[in-house]
């Protein structure tokens, strides 16, 4: 069987690697192998390839009158190949000896029609520490998760792919439009196309051969952080653009998506928490940037080639600004402080996006932020922050990092992983355009590292909580004596996030096996969700009520005595709300002890018999409750939403302009 190997090349740049790929297709083991050289309108190119090989007699060269493209330059060395089958290898890669032999074994043995190998690096300037292997496909290498081993795929790279003849002609060749001179420049993957039609018309694809290989030369340019960020957007938006194209072009991209979201993310993670290292933290976190990446690019995509334009929701008719917050997915009630920063910026005529990015919520996030025309991206720790930080930086936009958890909220990771995320976090609040913290330890840290930024606490909307809507007060009484919870006893109640790591939900719990003169109340999402459910079952006076819009939580709060919250922090926002709703509040000593006194909280450590015991304290004497309740009123009095929006959009104004 004569194989015609088809090599195109154009710039005298790139003529010492266009030799070693010639080479290569000369030097193989099958016997009858024809070298077809297309030489791309470049006239002192042609001269030193004839010079060079021009009197071979396996070996024919045509030049091109101008610059015509790789896939009309492919297209012309089909058509003056003799062999029964055209293979095609980029200037830039070497051929293994044995190549041109397994590919034939295919069409000898598996009566192919089409069949490839894999492609292997060779890095001319070093592997990358960062790149993961499941993104080697962004670099013309194959990549993990492409093929379990041989058979039938949809097409392979289209420096490792050949044809028959006979099937090439009759398809037509490369479609020249995808990538080509007359088509969208930003297009990619010509064998993409032609693989897809010809599985429409001859209901089969391309055998891959793993052992066939050949050698991608992976220059110093191809490894650099920002040249992946852009062949990752415009990867994805290629593969809109063949979606739209041919609609099976992208079921092998879909089957990836679904095994690097089920199978690759998990289990870089999973070995990530067994050995931790700075390398596996980077390679994790180049996953996720580069998958949030094709996906952007992948929407941007459906803006030119579905006809319809995505419009961002506003709440007024003309925002000043438009910004898109991200935020760690945590429960649509929980997280609250970026709505209420929100509504004061919408009294400026901002209008906010806010958007969970934790696991697939990227994807829609990623949505929002290529599609939306907005002027700035917010940032939340954790995710909020390692996630929006290259996105803004990729659309160009002003990114401002807001930290409202301090990093030792996830010290119970490994202390290597932790020590990596750290880094990480303060590396990107040092490049943002703006910060804000939360809590004062933070910001001193942050004015030690030479971090500019702003303190911007929790607030309340103290008249909310303090005068409640009656009918958010009565809807919480109804749902209060549905589950069957007696109003007549005191109400110990916790409002939030229901985690064991940061609130000590189990605490709270077997404090009420020994308090059963008290209603245990717990209102709120999160992991301890069934746990704290399992409790309400066996324990008549624990109940769980679910997790309920914001404005319901003031009228709750109007039918406790006490609130907990055991986080050591210097303003959690439900401390806040508790004093502005009048509830005394039993907290964990520490952090928040910097705020507030001992005239306004008690403060206990987070043992079950302490908690029954000072439950039993505050139920002996009504007065001494009444006064903690009183003093924290005052302290919550004096914190406001309102001026910590302000602020924002003085931030936001500054990094505008």
């Amino acid at each position: 069987m004569n194989v015609s190997i088809v090599v195109c090349t154009y710039t005298l740049d790139m003529y010492e690697h266009f030799r070693e790929a010639a080479d290569s297709v000369l030097a193989q083991t099958h016997d009858d192998v024809e070298l077809v050289v297309v030489v791309d309108g470049t006239p002192e190119v042609y001269e030193r390839v004839v010079d060079d090989y021009g009197d071979r007699d396996d070996a024919v060269i045509a030049c091109n009158d101008e610059n015509m493209g790789l896939l009309v330059s492919r297209n012309r060395g089909a058509e003056i190949a003799s062999g029964d089958v055209v293979a095609f290898i980029d200037d830039d890669a070497i051929a293994d000896e044995e190549w041109v032999e397994r590919l034939v074994r295919a069409y000898e043995e598996k009566d192919a029609i089409a069949a490839g190998g894999k492609m292997t690096p060779e890095w001319i300037a070093g592997k990358p520490s960062f790149l993961p292997e499941e993104f080697y496909w962004l670099i013309g290498v194959t990549h993990r998760g492409f093929a379990d081993g041989p058979g039938e795929v949809r097409n392979t790279f289209g420096s490792n792919i050949s044809f028959r003849a006979d099937v090439f002609a009759e398809l037509g060749g490369f479609d020249v439009d995808i990538g080509g001179r007359k088509g969208d420049k930003n297009l990619q993957g010509g064998e993409t196309e032609l693989c897809a039609r010809m599985r429409e018309r001859y209901g089969r694809g391309v055998w891959y051969d793993p052992e066939a290989e050949v050698a991608h030369k992976v220059f110093e340019y191809r490894t650099e952080f920002r040249w992946l960020v852009d062949r990752a957007f415009w990867q994805g938006y290629s593969k809109r653009a063949m979606e739209s194209m041919l609609t099976e072009s992208t079921d092998e991209e879909t089957n990836f998506a679904g095994r690097l979201l089920t199978e690759f993310v998990p289990s870089r993670l999973y070995s990530l928490l067994i050995e931790p290292s700075k390398r596996g933290l980077l390679k994790l976190i180049a996953l996720m940037i580069f998958t949030s990446l094709v996906g952007a690019g992948y929407l941007y995509g459906t803006t030119r080639y579905s006809g319809t334009t995505v419009h961002v929701e506003s709440e007024t008719d003309e925002p000043t600004y438009q910004v898109l917050w991200l935020r760690p997915s945590r429960g649509d009630n929980i997280s609250v402080r970026r709505q209420r920063i929100a509504e004061e910026l919408a009294t400026h005529g901002v209008e906010v996006d806010i958007c969970d990015v934790t696991g697939t919520d990227v994807i829609g996030a990623t949505r929002k932020a290529v599609v939306g025309d907005y002027d700035a991206i917010f940032g939340n720790v954790r995710m909020g922050l390692y996630i929006g930080y290259p996105l803004a930086r990729l659309l160009r936009k002003p990114f401002v990092g807001t930290v409202s958890d301090p990093i030792s909220d996830i010290n119970d990771l490994p202390q290597p992983l932790f020590n990596l995320l750290r880094r990480y976090e303060w590396f990107v609040l040092a490049h943002a355009d703006a910060c804000s913290f939360t809590y004062q330890a933070t910001y001193e840290e942050a004015r030690r590292r030479g971090i500019k930024g702003r303190k911007l606490p929790n607030a309340v909307n103290y008249d909310q909580f303090a005068d409640p809507d009656p009918d958010a007060v009565e809807c919480a009484r109804k749902l209060l004596e549905k589950d069957s919870v007696d109003l007549n006893k005191p109400v110990a109640i916790y409002v939030g996030g229901l985690t064991e790591s940061t609130y000590k939900m189990s605490t709270i719990v077997t404090a009420a096996e020994q308090r059963l003169d008290w209603e245990f109340v717990f209102v709120g999402e999160g992991e301890q969700r069934e746990m704290v459910a399992e409790a309400a079952r066996e324990h008549p006076n624990v109940h769980y009520l679910g997790a309920f819009e914001y404005d319901l939580m003031p009228g709750f709060l109007a039918h406790a005595d006490i609130g907990f919250c055991f986080k050591d922090a210097e303003q959690p926002l439900k401390v806040m709300e508790y004093g502005a709703a009048g509830v005394a509040t039993i907290a964990q000593p520490g952090n928040l002890q910097t705020r507030l006194n001992d005239d306004e909280a008690v403060f206990i450590e987070p043992d079950p018999d302490v908690i029954a015991e000072t439950l039993a304290n505050l139920a002996a004497n009504p007065v001494e409750r009444e006064r903690l309740a009183h003093n924290l009123q005052r302290h919550a009095e004096n914190v406001s939403w309102k001026a910590v929006g302000e602020e924002f959009y003085e931030i936001l104004e500054e990094v505008v302009a």
